[in-house]
């Protein structure tokens, strides 16, 4: 991993004048989401270990998502309500050691939900994806973006730091693409200009 790690990070944009580069530097919404594998209590009863008629389920910042029967752009454009709800969380609700060995049940479990994330147009967008050891397996996830490129402007290993994993940034020439993967118990920074309208999904596998 950790070679894989440092090949990755010599990836680097053109950054000419027949490939110019524009990261955006003033970023007015930043989130940081943790993904991982979890459990999903059947029936929505309350599971105390995995005997407990649990199935595998991934999560972002804790929420499954949960298919609607309505298209959630239609239920936009049409304006109706009771098929989406817009409090996909900025932040997770619990804070814990991501990447330690030994992490309680309790933070594996997850529930479902069609949660999203309303952003302006021409809005520039900062997430953070942390990477957890969540149930034994969990491995790296690619991320994939749907109708959108982003610029990856930071990767590393373990616990996200708020305050020093920025000044590592590469604003200058960092890669751009539409999928990029999130090392196991690590992070990426990715920035992009929210200025294709309409619903952006974004998915991950686990390898």
């Amino acid at each position: 991993m950790e070679r894989a790690m440092r090949f990755t990070g010599l990836i680097r944009s053109l950054a000419n004048e027949d490939y110019p580069v524009s990261v955006p530097l003033n970023v007015t919404t930043k989130m940081f989401i943790v993904i991982s594998m979890n459990y999903l209590c059947e029936n929505r009863t309350n599971c105390q270990d995995t005997t407990d008629h649990v199935i595998l389920a991934s999560s972002m910042n804790n929420i499954s998502w949960a298919n609607p029967t309505v298209d959630v752009l239609q239920a936009y454009y049409r304006n109706i309500s009771g098929y989406y709800t817009t409090n996909f969380p900025d932040w997770p609700s619990v804070m814990y050691n991501f990447t330690a060995q030994d992490i309680s049940f309790d933070f594996a479990v997850t529930d479902q939900a069609t949660k999203v994330k309303v952003l302006n147009y021409n809005e520039s967008v900062e997430i953070v994806f942390q990477g957890t050891d969540l149930i034994a397996g969990s491995g790296v996830h690619p991320m994939h973006m749907h109708g959108y490129s982003f610029y990856v402007v930071g990767m590393g290993q373990g616990n996200f730091d708020n305050e020093t994993d920025p000044l590592i940034y590469n604003l200058v020439d960092p890669p751009k693409a539409n999928t990029f993967i999130v090392p196991k118990n690590g992070w990426l920074a990715i920035r992009f200009v929210a200025d294709n309208p309409g619903m952006t999904t974004i998915s991950f596998s686990n390898i």
